[in-house]
């Protein structure tokens, strides 16, 4: 979860679309990235909210989608920092095996959210970004390395 301090926001970033549940959590191969299964379309969305209880509202269109044929065709695991004046940094995994972590922000939380590069942020595989800010202002990011 996020906050957006300017709007008084409370933002949920969600794998999915959550139009179905997973009838075997226990498969191990790719899952589908056709138009025809959304809910596994490796997509990102977002659901705001007044109140960190809700309720809450999703937006029409996701955040982030992937792009067919690219590295990140399969989007998923966002983490995010709003910034005072409201722009939003994301950082993501695409793909799937090899994964990798990728960059995108919005001028605010309703997007539209533009990729930093159409490449990766780092040339390794790694996975799982999780973003922070320490208290003197310097940015870090946690993945989970494949080495």
């Amino acid at each position: 979860m996020a906050y957006d301090n300017s709007t008084g926001t409370f933002l949920l970033f969600s794998i999915g679309n959550g139009s179905a549940t997973p009838g075997n959590c226990t498969q191990r191969a790719a899952p589908s990235v056709g138009a025809a299964d959304p809910a596994a379309a490796g997509i990102i969305t977002l659901s705001h909210s007044s109140s960190a209880n809700g309720p809450w509202v999703t937006l029409s269109t996701p955040a982030l989608s992937g792009r067919p044929g690219k590295w990140d065709a399969f989007v998923t695991n966002p983490s995010v920092h709003v910034f005072d004046n409201g722009t939003v940094l994301m950082a993501y995994r695409g793909g799937w095996s090899p994964w990798h972590v990728g960059l995108a922000v919005a001028p605010s939380w309703r997007g539209p959210y533009v990729r930093v590069s159409d490449e990766p942020a780092f040339p390794i595989q790694n996975e799982d970004p999780g973003l922070f800010v320490d208290q003197r202002g310097n940015f870090h990011m946690l993945t989970h390395y494949f080495g």
